[in-house]
């Protein structure tokens, strides 16, 4: 990881999903070995590991490693999403797997996990962008599918989204 400070900084390769968050909090997590690793970057002294989790740690996920889309909010709240790639056949409508959970600043993840079971439609690409209209510290999601042209946005919240907006 390079930093515009020109400090160097190496993070073990194979982590598939990079998000950052509030005051430049760092979730990086592999895919395939449901690892992760969470730090902050610092203005003069680049990218900084507060704790590593082996999969084995991730209890609360129930054993779920493999996230296709992890998405931080202005406050430290993470929203992670199992999507269509993930099954070789696919679930029910609106039965896509999701959690959330808020990563502190010393690199900890909140309890309880809120666990979403079973509650999404299939997207194959979540985005969020911060602050949006008159609601400083308010964080949008956009959920798309590519497969069907299918889109919705909504409010992230810890316990998800509300307010949603469908386009079919």
């Amino acid at each position: 990881m390079r930093v515009h400070n020109g400090h160097s900084q190496w993070v073990a390769p194979g982590y598939t999903s990079v998000t950052v968050t509030a005051g430049n909090r760092v979730l990086l997590y592999n895919r395939s070995t449901g690892d992760s690793l969470t730090g902050y970057i610092a203005l003069t002294t680049g990218f900084h590991q507060q704790h590593a989790y082996p999969m084995a740690a991730w209890t609360f996920f129930n054993g779920i490693t493999t996230w296709t889309d992890i998405i931080g909010a202005d406050d430290g709240d993470l929203f992670f999403y199992e999507g269509p790639s993930v099954y070789f056949v696919q679930p029910p409508a609106d039965a896509y797997h999701f959690a959330a959970n808020t990563l502190e600043a010393d690199g900890t993840f909140a309890d309880p996990l809120y666990d979403g079971a079973g509650g999404y439609r299939a997207w194959t690409h979540v985005v969020s962008w911060p602050g949006y209209g008159w609601v400083p510290g308010q964080t949008r999601a956009f959920f798309y599918n590519s497969a069907t042209g299918q889109a919705e946005s909504g409010d992230f919240t810890p316990i998800g989204f509300t307010d949603f907006e469908r386009w079919l």
